[in-house]
């Protein structure tokens, strides 16, 4: 969710559930933002991983929880 949404009073529409994978664990979360926030990765490197760019981030690979 992005801060500029929250200043106004509107709620993101885009918000997808995440997935970080670690090798044995599965872990979900609501958004990006909240996958960050709990993991200490940084929103820019989920997304990143999520399009393609990277193949992990720290010991994690990323998925939408959709796509699986």
């Amino acid at each position: 969710m992005s801060s500029a949404c929250l200043r106004k009073g509107k709620k993101a529409h885009n918000i997808k559930s995440v997935v970080a994978f670690d090798g044995l664990n599965s872990s979900y979360f609501d958004s990006i933002t909240d996958a960050a926030k709990k993991t200490g990765v940084s929103v820019s490197s989920i997304a990143n991983n999520l399009t393609g760019r990277s193949k992990r981030t720290k010991k994690y690979i990323w998925e939408y929880k959709n796509k699986i």
